[in-house]
């Protein structure tokens, strides 16, 4: 968790006092509304993602991705866009997946991923919220 906080921080100003904790990580093992996954490649950890049930639009959703992490040693191999697949098709209804502009990378990876998805319809939202 500690190599994905660091690599996010390049994109936002963290409001925490500098620690590289994330307060919301235990929950992920403990809450039936939020579900963690490690992303594995030839045994080896390659990620994870965490995804919840809160709707950061407000407009609703059955899943949102809180967190999505690809090592770079994996990156550009095709495992993210897999790993998004399955969590999505065993995790089935409406989908929000909040991207900060400034993470250029993952708004890259998030648009070729989406749009590689068959029968889905894409609806962007833009919002000047920094959560």
């Amino acid at each position: 968790m500690i190599p994905y906080l660091r690599e996010l921080s390049a994109f936002i100003v963290a409001e925490s006092s500098g620690s590289d904790n994330f307060p919301y990580f235990d929950a992920y093992w403990s809450e039936p509304s939020r579900k963690p996954y490690l992303l594995y490649k030839n045994g080896d950890t390659a990620g994870f993602a965490l995804i919840n049930r809160w709707s950061p639009s407000g407009h609703g959703t059955d899943w949102s991705m809180a967190e999505f992490f690809v090592r770079p040693y994996y990156r550009r191999k095709g495992i993210g866009g897999a790993a998004f697949r399955e969590i999505m098709r065993c995790n089935p209804g409406v989908w929000e997946i909040p991207i900060l502009a400034a993470n250029k990378p993952a708004l890259a990876f998030w648009q070729v991923t989406l749009r590689s998805l068959c029968r889905v319809t894409i609806e962007r939202i833009d919002s000047s919220d920094d959560r």
